[in-house]
């Protein structure tokens, strides 16, 4: 039985040491966030993997929107042909987590457990998640067999099993179903030196140096900010969706994780923000922009320990 590094037992040790390129994933609950960080790892020691999920609770507990639609952009947009994530949409819902790996046509590693496909099961110390070995051949065949039950995430039949709570943001209320500053805790940031100025080559400005992506950005966290729990520790990826309905992975970086980054690529924050000033990627962000967008500052509200909802709105 596993009980300690589940991650790199289960998740990283059977491509970096038996050559496994396919993973199938039955899970009762998933997160977008901890499938950009396993690809993020596989990339890093120079893995490829193809990895198949299927999500079991949907029937009972339905798919968040900003989960949902990052699932989406992940099998479409991010590693397409790499990434297949599907819904259970029948009963008996699936609360069982398999995972079950092959080298081409070839098992090679399974295991069963207790740990859902999310970082907080995977890397949380503060939570207890076990798992055994397994028969790879059973597990596949466990999945297979699940597939007749399930939907793509792309499938357009897939929203039934999304909830129907709108995630835009109003005056008074989130209207993802919170009273702001009430049942959600937040954060303002500010995108602004301590001195109240854009930095030359930090913040939005980041990549305004050298050969760098001119587009290269990170938000700013203050030290209170940075040292408390309401981001993720450092590396540890998470879902944002953003007052005008996309959909970003973020995390920690830097020394005491004093900023947040886009970790697949720290270009997409920059071409983000540009594009909401009304500028032209690779700018250089003056405070001027800012204000004349009308704000200078970005509020996170803390969903869950993996999903925010950001908003830049004026």
């Amino acid at each position: 039985m596993i009980t300690s590094g589940l991650f790199d037992h289960v998740l990283i040790d059977p491509a970096k040491e038996l050559g496994a390129n396919k993973l199938f994933v039955v899970s009762g609950y998933a997160s977008p966030a901890m499938v950009q960080k396993h690809f993020s790892e596989l990339a890093r020691l120079d893995l490829s993997v193809e990895i198949s999920l299927i999500i079991g609770m949907a029937p009972l507990d339905a798919i968040n929107h900003i989960n949902h639609q990052a699932f989406q952009n992940l099998m479409e947009r991010t590693f397409p042909n790499r990434f297949y994530c599907s819904y259970i949409n029948k009963l008996p819902r699936v609360h069982s987590k398999v995972y079950s790996w092959f080298k081409d046509d070839i098992p090679v590693a399974g295991f069963i457990g207790s740990s859902n496909y999310t970082q907080v099961a995977f890397l949380d110390e503060n939570q207890l998640e076990v798992l055994d070995i397994a028969d790879p051949i059973v597990c596949s065949q466990y999945y297979k067999g699940l597939v007749t039950n399930s939907l793509f995430c792309t499938h357009s039949d897939a929203s039934i099993l999304v909830s129907q709570k709108d995630f835009h943001d109003s005056s008074s209320k989130t209207d993802f179903g919170y009273d702001k500053g009430v049942n959600l805790e937040k954060v303002s940031v500010s995108l602004l030196t301590q001195q109240g100025n854009m930095g030359s080559k930090s913040s939005l400005n980041w990549g305004q140096r050298g050969s760098r992506d001119r587009n290269e950005a990170y938000i700013p966290l203050c030290a209170t900010i940075a040292r408390s729990d309401f981001f993720p520790p450092i590396a540890q990826h998470f879902t944002v969706l953003t007052d005008d309905d996309k959909v970003l992975i973020m995390s920690k970086a830097q020394a005491n994780g004093k900023a947040l980054h886009t970790p697949e690529r720290n270009s997409i924050l920059g071409e983000y923000f540009r594009h909401r000033l009304g500028l032209e990627g690779g700018s250089y962000v003056k405070r001027d922009n800012l204000e004349n967008y009308g704000r200078s500052d970005v509020t996170f509200y803390k969903i869950d320990d993996e999903t925010y909802y950001m908003d830049f709105s004026v």
